[in-house]
């Protein structure tokens, strides 16, 4: 099965569409902040509430199981990620996840602590110093594999 990762749209409805429209996937997951950027997306898509997502009824934090994988899906804001992964990982470790997929500070990022795979997938919307970016895994037989692109 193959997901798109997002986060952080903040607006980029546009781009969201387009991007789901020309990448093969079979669901979405989305960490938060746009969540009215996917009014229009339908299927097989896990969303969580970001800080920006105000009025939002959407879970902060889901943990779900993906073809064998258990993985923790947050914003990320919850756990002081623009300070470090430190309550992340404690929460993480907490729920046995083997992948935890989060946002918040904009930063594509991808690293392995105590046996579990952190993976921001950064931010889809372009700014003046950052670029746009998003993540596709493949999960198979209880496995998973990740790519990050960055444009």
């Amino acid at each position: 099965m193959r997901y798109i990762i997002l986060s952080d749209t903040h607006g980029n409805k546009k781009g969201v569409e387009k991007l789901l429209q020309t990448v093969e996937h079979d669901g979405v997951i989305f960490a938060g902040d746009g969540e009215s950027d996917f009014s229009n997306v339908n299927g097989n898509i896990t969303m969580v509430k970001g800080n920006c997502d105000f009025f939002s009824k959407l879970p902060q934090s889901v943990v779900t199981n993906i073809n064998g994988t258990k993985v923790l899906i947050t914003h990320g804001n919850m756990y002081g990620v623009k300070s470090g992964l430190g309550s992340l990982i404690a929460y993480a470790e907490s729920e046995e996840v083997q992948l935890v997929i989060y946002g918040h500070n904009h930063k594509q990022s991808l690293e392995k602590i105590n046996g579990i795979t952190y993976l921001n997938p950064g931010t889809f919307k372009k700014s003046s110093t950052l670029k746009s970016s998003y993540a596709i895994i493949d999960f198979k037989d209880n496995n998973f594999f990740i790519n990050m692109t960055e444009f």
